[in-house]
């Protein structure tokens, strides 16, 4: 069976990193892709097999170093890397700054027509929630697949502290999408260019709430004007199932005691009158805006330690219920709906959605797929 990483086991244990990937920055102008390979390469840093090819961005208008994303064949491997002292990182003159979180924006291709934003879920990580790995192989679809596909795209992950295993500074569902749409304005502020938004679970909650926040000041209006679409991946948009059983909280997330975020679990409930309202304020958005609506659900049951094979999120809960929602089901549970192998019949589903999506809007053909 492969060996996948799981959304719910996120650097939870001393010896265990969420991705072995690194997005790295600081790098030259003048440094090129078979230069930075050469930089592993002498130093016995071994890629994942068949490592996609390396491709740099910048910010807009930025004078900042280059960036890219390396990914690793293996664990130890990894840990030597982000572990090279300042001086082993030097390339072309300049300090090489490895960061393997993926807290804020990571952007994977500079497209310059149509920007494509993901988010993770609960527990999740910007790179590794949308990552498949069997053993020294790594698939990232958004990295690996995309941009190729969309040529004329901006594809990025936006990563933030979802643990449900945390301290009481990291905040619930709305502190969440008011910070993503603070960064996500400022990473649009040279651009009005079209928006696809991409929601797994919690991911999808956190884009509803944060295009329907206040906007008194109008912040937020090129933004929300913006945004052509939404894909949601098993969003509980009608409750999640299990978030009242506290054997089911310890055992899917690995959460118990003092510290578990009772409170973010619990925005999830279908009970929840905030869920409720989050829905309803979220739908009168989309009629008014006309945002497309792509749901996709799991069909899959999720297994769960001590509890067997579990529904986590079902179809009904999956869907939206607006008027042109187009709803698809993949054959993946929760922790692995957004997550595939480079040849699987479920990643040709998802960039078929997604090219679709591009393809509705004006852009010169030049930048269509």
């Amino acid at each position: 069976m492969p060996t996948l990483i799981s959304d719910s086991n996120i650097e939870s244990h001393e010896n265990h990193f969420a991705t072995l990937t690194v997005n790295i920055s600081g790098i030259a102008d003048s440094t090129t892709d078979v230069k930075l390979k050469d930089y592993f390469s002498e130093r016995e840093l071994k890629l994942s097999d068949e490592h996609g090819p390396i491709t740099f961005t910048k910010p807009d208008g930025s004078a900042d170093k280059k960036r890219t994303t390396i990914t690793f064949n293996n664990e130890e491997t990894f840990k030597r890397a982000i572990s090279l002292g300042r001086a082993q990182r030097k390339l072309d003159g300049f300090v090489l700054e490895f960061d393997h979180k993926f807290l804020g924006f990571t952007t994977f291709s500079g497209g310059t027509e149509v920007d494509i934003v993901a988010l993770h879920g609960m527990n999740g990580h910007a790179f590794s929630s949308f990552e498949y790995r069997e053993e020294d192989y790594s698939f990232m679809w958004l990295r690996d697949a995309l941009p190729a596909r969309i040529p004329g795209a901006r594809v990025m992950v936006y990563g933030y502290d979802a643990h449900v295993i945390s301290d009481v500074s990291v905040g619930r569902i709305r502190t969440y999408a008011e910070t993503f749409m603070q960064k996500l304005r400022h990473i649009r502020k040279n651009t009005d260019r079209p928006l696809i938004l991409i929601g797994h679970a919690l991911g999808g909650l956190v884009i509803k709430q944060a295009l329907i926040l206040p906007n008194a000041a109008g912040l937020f209006d090129p933004i929300v004007n913006s945004v052509r679409a939404v894909i949601f991946m098993s969003t509980p948009h009608q409750g999640m199932k299990g978030v009242e059983d506290p054997q089911f909280i310890a055992n899917f997330f690995g959460a118990s005691g003092a510290n578990f975020r009772r409170d973010l679990i619990a925005e999830q409930d279908a009970k929840t009158v905030v869920l409720f309202d989050l829905t309803n304020d979220f739908k009168e958005l989309i009629r008014e805006k006309k945002i497309t609506v792509r749901t996709l659900y799991e069909t899959r049951k999720t297994g769960v330690e001590g509890l067997g094979s579990v529904s986590i999120i079902d179809e009904q809960s999956s869907r939206l219920g607006v008027a042109g929602e187009q709803a698809r089901g993949l054959d993946a549970d929760h922790l692995n709906i957004c997550k595939f192998d480079s040849s699987s019949e479920a990643l040709s589903e998802i960039l078929k959605i997604t090219e679709e999506l591009v393809k509705a809007q004006d852009l010169p053909p030049a930048y269509l797929p």
